[in-house]
């Protein structure tokens, strides 16, 4: 491999495949990049954990082809050192990777390219997203996903098709998170996907961009634009019944509010109760026209907020993990938010656009003001 590559753009695409390595990991080859020289003057930057791989093309002047992998780590701290707008790559002996500029030069010790993992290939394109699209509903579902891995299941999203439309669906067992697409997915597919991935995903996603989502020779299940590709492994499992959730929600008081000044009233709130050790809550005291928040904690002090709303139904007084009811409050993409509400034991439905979420309350509020629940 003999090429001639823009510093700036093959650093762009180490950050971004980056994410795929795993130099922890029990096999060196893991933590390298894959460094891939073709005749159409491209350069492939790869990285896989085995679970997920990512890679981006740039361009180069190529002389010779050829691959190589290095240690990920070593080559992007390297071009960060590196003076001038290109750098020259010379692989030897598909070991060792000659770094060149106008003043300096480097050898990098690397692995043959063939240890590498194979990298899947796009074979059924199921659907395509608009970027900002995918992006939004990434991170209004990935967030309520469980994080402790004690339930792979729950760690991933659920995608599937309803009405024949791309829907996320996230659960940890106290919150779920549902989003319905516009872009469209055939009937029967269904497959969950691994949060972290999805995530990171999430990160990497060019708002002005279209990006398809595929099926892939080894199945996993493939993300990609003009430069990119994102693929990761299925969750093995089967996904809660979410619908059977939703189809038994109820709302006996609905709320309107806006959605900045509300969440502005839960942060305030979680300041003041941030140390308290015991009983960390939030409380909603819905009225005829606004929604009282309080946080009240015995070491810090209280912080209470009146925030207008258009209200229908009974008032209400119920208690909300801080974290929970934030994350949530933050998901919402639009100015006004609708809270639909039932007891202070059920829970609740918050919505905006093609985001739904329904979040447990914690333990009703009692006469005193006072709740026992905790979760985080």
């Amino acid at each position: 491999m003999n090429l001639t590559v823009n510093r700036s753009e093959l650093t762009k695409a180490l950050s971004i495949v980056a994410r795929a390595a795993n130099p922890k990991g029990y096999l060196p080859i893991l933590g390298n990049i894959l460094l891939s020289a073709d005749n159409d003057g491209k350069l492939l930057v790869a990285a896989s954990d085995l679970e997920t791989t990512a890679t981006y093309q740039v361009s180069a002047e190529v002389a010779e082809t050829g691959k190589i992998t290095i240690p990920e780590n070593v080559i992007t701290d390297l071009l960060k050192v590196i003076n001038g707008d290109k750098v020259h790559l010379h692989a030897l002996n598909n070991r060792v990777l000659v770094v060149e500029d106008s003043e300096s030069k480097a050898e990098i010790r690397g692995i043959p390219a063939d240890e590498f993992p194979p990298l899947p290939e796009a074979i059924e394109t199921m659907t395509s997203f608009e970027a900002a699209e995918l992006k939004r509903a990434l991170l209004q579902t990935t967030f309520a996903a469980e994080k402790n891995g004690l339930r792979p299941t729950l760690e991933g999203v659920l995608v599937e098709s309803v009405n024949d439309h791309a829907t996320f669906v996230a659960t940890d067992g106290f919150r779920l998170s549902v989003v319905q697409s516009t872009a469209k997915l055939s009937e029967g597919k269904s497959f969950i996907l691994p949060s972290t991935g999805l995530r990171e995903l999430a990160k990497l996603l060019l708002l002005d961009s279209e990006v398809s989502m595929c099926t892939t020779s080894n199945n996993q299940v493939m993300f990609k634009n003009h430069a990119m590709t994102f693929s990761m492994s299925c969750v093995d499992g089967r996904f809660p019944d979410y619908k059977a959730v939703l189809d038994n929600l109820n709302s006996s008081t609905v709320v309107v509010v806006e959605t900045d000044p509300l969440l502005e009233a839960c942060l305030r709130a979680d300041i003041i109760i941030r140390e308290e050790n015991v009983s960390r809550h939030i409380v909603f005291d819905i009225a005829v026209d606004k929604v009282n928040v309080s946080g009240r904690s015995k070491q810090s002090g209280s912080a209470e907020t009146d925030v207008p709303a258009q209200v229908n139904g009974q008032p209400i007084k119920i208690a909300f993990n801080p974290k929970f009811i934030i994350e949530a409050l933050k998901a919402v993409n639009g100015p006004i938010v609708t809270i639909e509400l039932s007891s202070p034991n059920a829970p609740v439905l918050i919505r905006s656009g093609a985001f739904r979420h329904a979040l447990m309350p914690l333990t009703p509020i009692s006469k005193g003001g006072e709740e026992d629940d905790n979760r985080d």
